[in-house]
């Protein structure tokens, strides 16, 4: 990840980074989820 010289944006978009994560992988679980129930 190339580090913008703006230091004061980096909290918010390593938080950006962390929720989007996040999301991702409760989407992923959710999908599996929902396919083990309707299997």
């Amino acid at each position: 990840m190339i580090r913008s010289p703006s230091t004061a944006l980096t909290p918010v978009r390593d938080r950006v980074v962390g929720y989007t994560i996040c999301v991702m992988i409760a989407l992923e679980a959710l999908m599996l989820l929902a396919s083990l129930i309707w299997l």
